[in-house]
């Protein structure tokens, strides 16, 4: 088993990717636009070490799992 690791994501990106996610749902998706002040935190994601780091910021593709702190 595979230690994980800590990676960043560059923000404006997870940003922009977080609110076009949130506003095509419904209620709570836009309160929380509404709500939280995303310029506040940092998004990143948890992965193996040997992931494959060029693909980190490649949002669309999916795969990877983007945290917001």
């Amino acid at each position: 088993m595979s230690c994980l690791v800590k990676y960043r994501l560059d923000f404006d990106l997870s940003l922009s990717y977080c609110k076009e996610q949130l506003a095509g749902g419904h209620q709570l998706s836009q309160e929380l636009l509404n709500v939280i002040s995303f310029n506040d935190g940092s998004f990143f994601t948890l992965l193996p070490e040997n992931v494959d780091k060029q693909k980190l910021n490649c949002l669309r593709e999916g795969g990877y799992l983007t945290i917001m702190l």
